[in-house]
């Protein structure tokens, strides 16, 4: 008998009926015992939890704010290198280029403010790396003199720092005496030409290459102004880049800047334009060697278990939103014995809603997933939901009515009757055992043939009697012979020497039911299907007056 049960794969487990289990992801907790490579967790409302590529922003980046958390008090930076001192604005959710949220800035008491400890790459003050500063910006009402970035130290009435602000609607960026040779310092300053425009997004990159004095100022990545930090022009030495070597003050954004920032990066190296304005992974290829290669995203599950051993899958469905270009694809593994995530084996099948799919037989099993991007790294597939249904195929009932039935006690055997089950993958298919002990509590020996044919299994029917127009009482009787029949069938599988019946005992007998799980197609006992066996009955007791080996 198949009992229908659903399985729901996120991470919180609970039981609405015996034979159900679900998994709700309705919460960021869902999905966190997932195993993710290259897979965030992105919360779309209060009840509505996705899994989506990771930006690849995040990589190999000296600091990143990336405001996709809900409110501005969680802000933090995505490497781990700097804290947030105090981050103060209004989280918006909209038409963000790289997320779901940024930031707003809409009064003078909005800002962030970062601490850059002496180790930090924001407070050297001999900075021989590549270095640019990425950031997403859309003005608001714009002032005569509204600040954007500010990190500056003032001492002995000099100022030495960095600050990118908004001049007559046009972007400037002065490096204050950060530049410098021996004990003179030099202040230079990138300004564009072309007015900012309201209520769109502009991609700003500062780039500044040290090993040059080369330092650019981008929009949109179109070059906007450039200099180069160099002694003079008789003499073009580059210049030594740094901050003050006193200098710790916080690196404040957005203090006294009305508008909306997004994705802030700091990085080392040379920017890559095309990456720094597409969130995930696009399609690379190699013109030299002829190759095309894109990055992936990946999610494993748990090695889940059903109740019962032989269940039978129904289907596989997910929730997945995929914009045209991207790709989603589900695999699964089945296995009725354990094993664990990290095994090879069972073998990854990959998902197709077809008759395959249909034929496994299971007690574990594991899911993954896998996401690309479309060629562009513009868009991320969205998947919200996994489940697996199935019916499980439980064990039979427990035996009843059991009783002795011998005509004469002093006969060489025993014989049992008791009622028939009327499961239908027990008549069909499957069969009855017969457990017997020296106490009623424990039962030594188990046996499942009868002596007619070659593996004929016990079902309590006479030699060519129907199975299905009799599901009154069952009989079979039971003796020496048969105990070393099923001791030759048995052996290296369930028992290899069983007991044998002896002239004086009193043995205790017990029944149970298994289905057509418990043995193989060939009659062989099935270890993963142990649990496909009924409890055992109610115990009855008979002595043997004569031997049964035949004397006397």
């Amino acid at each position: 008998m198949l009992k229908k049960s659903i399985v729901f794969i996120f991470l919180c487990v609970f039981s609405v009926f015996s034979s159900e289990i679900s998994f709700n992801g309705k919460s960021f907790k869902d999905f966190s015992g997932l195993k993710k490579e290259g897979i965030r967790i992105v919360k779309k409302s209060s009840k509505d939890y996705r899994l989506e590529l990771e930006k690849v922003s995040f990589l190999n980046s000296e600091l990143f704010l990336d405001f996709e958390n809900k409110n501005s008090s969680e802000l933090k930076d995505k490497n781990g290198n700097y804290s947030i001192l105090r981050s103060n604005y209004a989280v918006d959710i909209g038409d963000s280029l790289l997320g779901h949220r940024y930031a707003s800035f809409s009064s003078k008491n909005s800002y962030i403010a970062i601490h850059t400890h002496k180790a930090s790459l924001l407070s050297s003050n001999n900075i021989t790396e590549d270095l640019y500063v990425s950031f997403f910006l859309m003005p608001g009402e714009l002032e005569k003199d509204s600040k954007i970035i500010s990190k500056v130290y003032t001492t002995q009435g000099k100022i030495y720092g960095l600050e990118c602000n908004i001049v007559n609607n046009k972007l400037e960026v002065t490096f204050k005496n950060m530049f410098y040779y021996k004990e003179k310092t030099f202040t230079f300053s990138l300004k564009s030409s072309d007015k900012l425009k309201h209520g769109k997004w502009t991609h700003v990159v500062v780039y500044v290459q040290p090993s040059s004095g080369y330092s650019a100022l981008y929009e949109n990545g179109v070059e906007k102004d450039k200099f180069y930090g160099i002694l003079s022009q008789e003499n073009p030495v580059p210049l030594s880049l740094g901050f003050h070597k006193n200098d710790t003050t916080p690196l404040f954004i957005g203090k006294n800047f009305y508008g909306k920032l997004d994705n802030f990066l700091v990085s080392t190296g040379q920017p890559d334009f095309k990456k720094l304005k597409i969130p995930f992974n696009g399609v690379e290829y190699d013109d030299g060697l002829k190759t095309v290669n894109q990055n992936f995203g990946s999610i494993y599950s748990k090695v889940e278990s059903t109740k019962h051993s032989n269940s039978v899958p129904i289907s596989l469905k997910y929730k997945v939103k995929q914009p045209e270009g991207t790709h989603f694809e589900i695999w699964y593994r089945f296995s009725d014995t354990i094993f664990s995530a990290e095994d090879e084996l069972p073998l990854w099948k990959h998902y197709k809603d077809d008759d395959s799919f249909l034929k496994n037989r299971f007690k574990y099993f594991q899911w993954k997933a896998i996401m690309r991007s479309d060629y562009q790294g513009k868009y991320s597939p969205s998947l919200s939901s996994v489940k697996l249904q199935y019916s499980e195929t439980p064990p039979p009932n427990t035996p009843t009515g059991l009783k002795i039935v011998s005509g004469k006690i002093d006969e060489a055997e025993v014989c049992l009757e008791w009622n028939s089950n009327f499961e239908e993958n027990v008549w069909n298919g499957g069969g009855y055992a017969i457990h017997y002990g020296v106490s009623p509590n424990r039962m030594v020996a188990s046996l499942f043939f009868k002596l007619e044919g070659e593996k004929q299994r016990i079902t309590g029917l006479e030699e060519g009697e129907p199975v299905r127009y009799h599901f009154k009482s069952l009989k079979q009787c039971v003796n020496n012979a048969m105990i070393m029949k099923n001791a030759e069938y048995l052996e290296d599988k369930i028992d290899k020497n069983l007991l044998m019946f002896k002239k004086g005992i009193t043995y205790y007998f017990k029944i149970s039911a298994y289905n057509n799980m418990y043995f193989d197609k060939n009659g062989n006992f099935n270890k993963s299907s142990m649990d496909q066996k009924s409890k055992l009955s109610k115990p009855v007791k008979h002595t043997f007056l004569n031997d049964p080996n035949g004397g006397y």
